[in-house]
């Protein structure tokens, strides 16, 4: 008995179709800070350490990771906090927040990077990324220059900013650190969003 296969073809174009439509973009680097240090940054919840970046386009599924270690003074290897925020106007509005653990295998000799958020949906405009921790925390800054990376429409990557009135508003002291980050994510294009529809 032959069976006839063409109907199950008809059937299959369709979904191969949506798969193929369905996939994502793929990931990108949004900003990217790398070099070597062989000092320290600390500071403890009255002051935030945070680095600035300025986006023209929108991403999702964007992910933020960072090189962290911390000495043994004060509360070894204690809790750390993360928190973006978002530029409006004259301060900053958070837009997410996380706690982590500074790795217990860590150390000025051997910083270790950690992922702090993911599946954040970012639109355009200037975003702040924060951390600081119990105790005396620290990060792993860069040797001036450091090798920063930036996709298409980013741009303003700034050095160490400062802020000590939790995050609403950061001060540019110019002193030439950078801490060691990475963002990613899936640039939004234009044929992601719905087509207007005339009435």
């Amino acid at each position: 008995m032959r069976l006839d296969k063409r109907p199950i073809q008809r059937q299959l174009y369709p979904l191969i179709l949506m798969a193929a439509l369905a996939a994502p973009a793929s990931c990108t680097t949004i900003v990217k800070t790398s070099g070597t240090g062989d000092f320290y940054s600390g500071g403890d919840a009255s002051t935030w350490s945070a680095q600035g970046w300025t986006q023209a386009d929108s991403f999702i599924d964007v992910v933020i990771k960072a090189t962290v270690f911390q000495l043994a003074i004060g509360p070894p290897h204690g809790d750390g906090f993360a928190v973006l925020s978002k530029k409006v106007g004259n301060h900053a509005d958070q837009v997410d927040s996380t706690t982590f653990s500074f790795p217990a295998s860590s150390s000025q000799a051997n910083p270790v990077q950690i992922t702090l958020f993911n599946n954040l949906s970012l639109g355009p405009g200037t975003y702040y990324f924060s951390i600081y921790g119990d105790g005396w925390w620290t990060a792993d800054p860069i040797e001036e220059p450091p090798v920063i990376t930036t996709g298409p429409g980013v741009s303003n990557v700034t050095d160490e900013l400062f802020s000590t009135d939790g995050g609403h508003t950061f001060q540019d002291t110019n002193n030439g650190i950078y801490q060691e980050f990475h963002v990613t994510g899936t640039k939004v294009v234009a044929s992601d969003s719905p087509s207007p529809r005339r009435i």
